[in-house]
């Protein structure tokens, strides 16, 4: 059971930010099986071309209650609840996107009872689960996944400029993540209503890149960029102290900093001179 992840015996893990595709479980959870008290958080983790033999190929939540945030869920094969099976378990699901999942998205069993909410979820109209926010609509990936007879063929799940999942999340999720899948801003500024979108990757944002990076004499950090878009007025510097992956924690260093036209410079007073810190600016 479990075949990319096993989570069990009260484990309590963090996933986020990973690619589980392609596994097969003999019984239980192609994908990720969670288990006996084992209540994880899974954010911007895509998880396609997953297959069991009884239930789920994607998410299995059996006497478990897995949070499972901006998820791109599909493709997965199972005899029940190709996207998830909950049974005894009382998961939330917010953000995600569950299409595709053969030969169902979510399957209930015995009490089974999540709380699925600004998801978009095919067949999901008229479902008791099918809550606040939700949508029943294509999501528009770039290219979607496939089966080649036993092969799983992935696909390109940014969201294309016709999808319904765009601005369609809520900001109040926990943990909502401050970067997509690719490492970009989350809740893009350069969209009107600011609303996060279903998924894993966030259409639009894009990254800024720092063009020059100098330390002071007096020991804080000058951080220069360009952008020529005059639409942009402000932007958001961001750092991290943490060891370089997938995995950084990220922080607001400072917010609405005033844009100075083709070539911007802040000035960081906070860093340390021991160590080491990396930077992001967003708009």
């Amino acid at each position: 059971m479990g075949g990319g992840i096993r989570c069990s015996s009260y484990s309590n893990p963090r996933i986020i930010n990973c690619t589980i595709s392609g596994n097969s479980a003999d019984r239980d959870g192609g994908g990720i099986r969670c288990g006996y008290g084992s209540n994880p958080t899974i954010i911007n983790c895509t998880i396609t071309g997953n297959s069991a033999y009884r239930h789920s190929g994607g998410i299995d939540c059996y006497k478990s209650s897995p949070t499972i945030i901006n998820c791109t869920i599909t493709g997965n094969v199972s005899s029940a609840g190709g996207g998830t099976f909950i049974w005894y378990s009382s998961a939330k699901i917010i953000n995600s996107i569950l299409w595709g999942n053969s030969p169902d998205e979510i399957y209930l069993c015995t009490e089974g009872t999540p709380t699925v909410t600004y998801c978009d979820v095919q067949g999901g109209t008229g479902e008791s689960w099918f809550g606040e926010g939700c949508i029943d609509a294509n999501p528009g990936f770039t290219a979607d996944g496939y089966w080649d007879g036993d092969t799983w063929v992935d696909g390109d799940y940014h969201l294309t400029a016709v999808s319904p999942c765009i601005d369609a999340g809520t900001n109040d999720a926990p943990e909502l993540p401050i970067f997509d899948l690719d490492g970009f801003l989350r809740i893009w500024t350069g969209l009107m209503s600011h609303r996060v979108d279903m998924g894993v990757y966030e259409y639009g944002s894009e990254p800024m890149g720092i063009s020059n990076i100098r330390v002071l004499g007096t020991g804080d950090v000058e951080l220069t960029w360009l952008c020529s878009d005059e639409g942009v007025t402000e932007f958001d510097v961001w750092y991290s102290d943490d060891e370089l992956s997938d995995m950084m924690t990220w922080y607001l260093l400072e917010g609405d900093v005033p844009s100075g036209g083709d070539e911007t410079k802040y000035v960081d007073t906070t860093a340390s001179p021991v160590g080491r810190r990396y930077y992001k600016v967003s708009y």
